[in-house]
């Protein structure tokens, strides 16, 4: 604080006069700035006029003496001014400028130009609503800073940043940068639900060489990934790899999806005959079955809807009998003109009756089918043995189709996944082999051991995608333009 105002108010500069004398400031540092403080609120007052800044310097060098007469130091049983006296031999000789230097380690940092309070605010609004948002924002709070300087700042903090502390629970999932090119990775903490660190991608390597540089890990809840199961045990081989029973019951069910689909029509006779209500008695009219109660409300609305698309083809009719052209008409009845084209050029309103498949060869066995399934029957041999004997003319292969599909609708592994069920994995792993989903079975006996751990454990990857859709918040408030830097800086919180 070198120097002086001119003004009615002085300021702690040149303190001790002009001249030749030595400084205050001694080699091993400032002189007992606490005392200097206290002296400093009985010379901060009105000063008479001066004809220069020496005789303003003297002035100021006599109030200053007289108050260290007067004021006990903090520390010594002495009064500053004797502290002082005792200190002068020891100061350099050689220097020409007496200025008092105050440090002022609470509120600002050597040769800056701001105080820590507002840069600590400038930093949070960044953090909370990035450069443009956070600019119009300080402009409101009376702090105007442009947009560049509140990004440089956030950066600046969060290059200086210690490293958190490893969790002892780690969520682990990939968040997409750019769906379907480029991918990265975010770490969790789930005991406390906090961002620990984002990854530029998803290999391996990268979340391996984290692991390495952050031991102390004892629970990894992670998705079915080869890349995520492979960095883990290469990284933390002592840690308990949990896998999401969500993404579980996922595979399970896009496995038994693509089964059905193979054998669609196979699997629509199977359900239409397990639906079906038998009758009581072989004379009556038999009774309607539950998945024809369940047709009903649609096809009541098929019909109204064909109801009302021959109205308005009759209402067309008569327009163009009127005169009126095709657009005009389409305008009125509200409907497209290529639609009024096609049904002029079919003479009526197209009803959309849907084709129904034949039942197949083994429809009047699927009752005992049924039956001997419940009996414990599950052998696909013994089953098309016993039809044949009824006269069944099918070939092998159409039996264990039925059976395949009837083991894979099994809900033993739904069950145990939603904790309903005492099975044991490894037992229903080996009796998959025989069904249909035996494509499936070879990778979840490779994650056999993450697989029981999430049987057994309450930890999961649900906050993980929580914090994922708080990223896609982030990165979209800032258009896509920013980089990994940046948004890494806004992802992980505020220490």
């Amino acid at each position: 604080m070198g120097g002086l105002h001119s003004g009615r108010r002085g300021r702690i500069g040149d303190l001790c006069g002009s001249g030749n004398g030595a400084p205050l400031a001694s080699g091993s540092g400032i002189l007992h700035v606490e005392a200097v403080q206290d002296a400093r609120r009985q010379i901060w007052q009105d000063l008479p006029a001066f004809p220069a800044l020496g005789a303003l310097n003297a002035w100021l060098e006599a109030r200053c003496l007289d108050c260290w007469e007067r004021l006990q130091h903090i520390e010594l049983a002495r009064s500053i001014a004797e502290v002082h006296a005792s200190e002068r031999p020891h100061l350099t000789a050689g220097c020409r400028r007496r200025t008092f230097v105050i440090p002022l380690s609470d509120m600002t940092v050597p040769y800056g130009r701001h105080t820590m309070r507002l840069t600590d605010l400038h930093h949070y609004v960044a953090h909370a609503l990035g450069g443009s948002a956070g600019e119009r924002m300080a402009e409101r709070l009376r702090c105007p800073v442009s947009a560049d300087t509140l990004i440089r700042r956030l950066l600046s903090r969060m290059s200086g940043k210690p490293s958190a502390r490893s969790p002892r629970v780690l969520g682990v999932d990939d968040w997409a940068w750019r769906r379907g090119h480029h991918y990265g990775t975010i770490l969790v903490d789930l005991e406390k639900n906090d961002v620990v660190n984002l990854l530029p991608d998803r290999q391996a390597d990268t979340l391996a060489a984290w692991l390495v540089q952050n031991p102390g890990i004892e629970i990894i809840a992670r998705d079915r990934a080869g890349a995520y199961a492979d960095a883990c045990c290469r990284g933390a081989p002592s840690t308990v790899q949990v896998t999401d029973r969500w993404h579980l019951l996922r595979n399970l069910s896009d496995a038994f999806v693509a089964v059905v689909d193979r054998y669609a029509r196979t699997a629509t006779q199977i359900t239409q005959k397990l639906c079906q209500s038998a009758s009581t008695d072989t004379g009556m009219r038999a009774q309607p079955s539950y998945l024809q109660k369940a047709q009903a409300p649609t096809r009541n609305a098929s019909q109204a809807a064909q109801s009302k698309r021959e109205t308005r083809f009759n209402e067309a009719l008569a327009l163009k009998a009127e005169g009126h052209d095709l657009q005009a008409i389409a305008d009125m009845i509200g409907v497209e003109r290529k639609t009024l084209r096609r049904w002029f050029r079919l003479g009526h309103a197209p009803t959309w009756k849907r084709t129904t498949t034949k039942p197949g060869i083994l429809a009047p066995y699927t009752d005992y089918l049924d039956r001997r399934w419940h009996e414990g029957c599950h052998t696909a041999t013994t089953l098309w043995r016993e039809l044949v004997s009824q006269g069944f003319t099918g070939k092998y292969g159409i039996v264990w189709k039925w059976l395949t599909i009837r083991q894979a609708a099994s809900p033993q592994m739904q069950n145990l996944l939603c904790r309903k069920s005492e099975d044991n994995l490894r037992f229903l792993l080996k009796a998959g082999r025989d069904t249909l989903l035996s494509r499936l079975v070879p990778a979840l006996e490779r994650d056999a051991a993450a697989i029981q751990a999430s049987l057994v454990t309450s930890w999961t990857t649900s906050p993980v995608k929580g914090q994922i859709s708080r990223l896609k918040m982030i990165k979209r408030t800032m258009f896509g333009r920013a980089g990994f830097e940046l948004l890494r800086a806004r992802v992980l919180p505020i220490s």
